[in-house]
């Protein structure tokens, strides 16, 4: 048969005391200043400022992507249908800035301005009707809207086709 193990004698109740007064005491001393590293030398900020601008760069090559899609898609329909050319006249790249004429006005100066500005860093997508103040929508939204007014455009383009051809 196995020996037992002699059982543990457990504190006694004045030393349990004298530790929870040592607990306790070392509760009350104020706590030491952490020092810290100076932020210039501190890597977590390296690395928060290496991933920011990681971030920003990636939203500026994102504007610059959508930009050039757009494009892209003008001169692909451009092919299919030369009359486009009376309803988007010119793209200018360097200003990020598509004008469409408005289909349904007898009006040809009224357009729509499809533009991506950078301001402070940050691209801004923005939609206006003639000379009103642009609204701002995000890179999907604006897309979205683009696509739209480029079918719209296209459809009256073929409308008016058809129409003569009869």
């Amino acid at each position: 048969m196995p020996r037992k193990a002699p059982a543990k004698k457990s504190q006694s109740t004045a030393s349990k005391k004298e530790v929870s007064n040592v607990k306790a005491s070392s509760k009350n001393r104020p706590a030491k200043p952490k020092q810290s590293a100076p932020a210039s030398k501190s890597k977590s900020s390296g690395n928060s400022v290496d991933a920011l601008v990681k971030k920003q760069l990636a939203s500026l090559s994102q504007a610059d992507t959508l930009f050039k899609d757009a494009v892209s898609i003008v001169e692909i329909y451009r092919k299919k249908h030369p009359e486009l050319d009376r309803y988007i006249p010119s793209v200018e790249s360097t200003q990020r800035e598509i004008k469409v004429r408005d289909a349904s006005s007898e009006d040809s100066n009224s357009h729509y301005r499809f533009h991506i500005e950078v301001v402070d860093g940050d691209p801004r997508y923005g939609v206006a009707l003639d000379q009103e103040e642009p609204s701002y929508l995000d890179r999907s939204q604006w897309q979205k809207q683009f696509h739209l007014r480029l079918a719209k455009t296209i459809a009256t383009i073929i409308v008016k086709r058809d129409s003569e051809s009869k």
